[in-house]
């Protein structure tokens, strides 16, 4: 048996799936404040007091905004099984006869080039 062989036998216990932030067991309750309206300054003091954690308020506000980018699996089975938009994009709107919108028919625009360098003849515009 090698040197590593043996030092994963002993530390294989300790293996880690990914990083875990401190603040995910309390993942709810920071949420639930944050949409409360609660200043992340309050959060802080709040798992400060009540859970003993300091965290940095750089710390919060990314981990707030992470998890709330995240849709939750529920959330994410809805939106799969919702067609609403697709059907609604997808309809062609009826117009009746009176409010179809105007057709302008397409007129063939001056065939000469601008020339930025000539002067503006102000009787020509008119």
């Amino acid at each position: 048996m090698s040197d590593l062989d043996d030092f994963i036998k002993t530390h294989g216990d300790k293996l880690s799936s990914g990083k875990r932030s401190v603040l995910e067991p309390y993942k709810g309750e920071i949420l639930k404040m944050k949409q409360l309206g609660f200043a992340e300054k309050l959060i802080l003091q709040f798992l400060l007091e009540k859970k003993n954690v300091t965290v940095s308020q750089q710390a919060l506000n990314r981990f707030i905004r992470t998890r709330l980018k995240k849709p939750d699996s529920e959330t994410e089975k809805l939106a799969g099984t919702s067609n609403n938009v697709n059907q609604l994009t997808k309809k062609q709107m009826a117009f009746s006869e009176t409010e179809k919108p105007a057709i302008i028919p397409e007129q063939p625009l001056n065939s000469q080039k601008f020339d930025w360098q000539k002067p503006i003849n102000p009787e020509e515009m008119f």
